[in-house]
């Protein structure tokens, strides 16, 4: 065991042991991650139902997809800039994004008649999954900004952004 060099000076995979910070941040992503969706899914099992709609969402958009990001970018040094992969937006993308969001709702509605026609979804449960979706008392603005804008940020920054910075450097 003593002639072994690994004992008396540090190898090549105990760098990031010793310098911390951002080298170490790649071996640790996979598990910050795991631990973010157990946190997301416990909380999701047991606080729905005394929670509101708006508390729900943002809790899991600020306090989750938000908050863990930035700390890992602060807890392991990262450069805020390069972390969160914060890019401008192409012009030619919002075009896209035009056009492809009044073509994916109509192909929704077209694939739920066509699946409609094989499985019928009584109006009973149809009704009870819209009010479930769309609670009483929020308005439209609220919804769209809960739903669809926070969550596209923050869900993108967290996800595209430090997860896959960290993915990226892993060896």
């Amino acid at each position: 065991m003593l002639s072994k060099e690994s004992l008396v000076t540090a190898g090549e995979g105990d760098f990031a042991d010793i310098a911390g910070g951002s080298a170490l941040f790649p071996r640790h992503v996979l598990r910050r991650y795991a631990v973010m969706g157990a946190v997301l899914f416990a909380v999701a099992l047991n606080v729905a139902q005394r929670s509101n709609f708006r508390a729900q969402l943002l809790f899991n958009e600020v306090a989750i997809f938000m908050g863990a990001p930035l700390l890992m970018i602060r807890m392991y040094r990262l450069k805020v800039g390069e972390a969160p992969a914060s890019r401008p937006v192409r012009p030619l993308a919002w075009l896209g994004v035009l056009l492809a969001v009044p073509s994916g709702i109509l192909t929704a509605a077209g694939v739920f008649q066509l699946a409609s026609l094989v499985l019928p979804v009584p109006d009973r449960v149809l009704g009870q999954f819209g009010r479930e979706i769309m609670p009483e008392g929020i308005p439209m603005w609220q919804l769209i900004l809960f739903a669809s804008v926070l969550s596209g940020i923050w869900e993108e920054t967290g996800f595209r952004g430090t997860l896959m910075y960290g993915l990226r450097r892993m060896k």
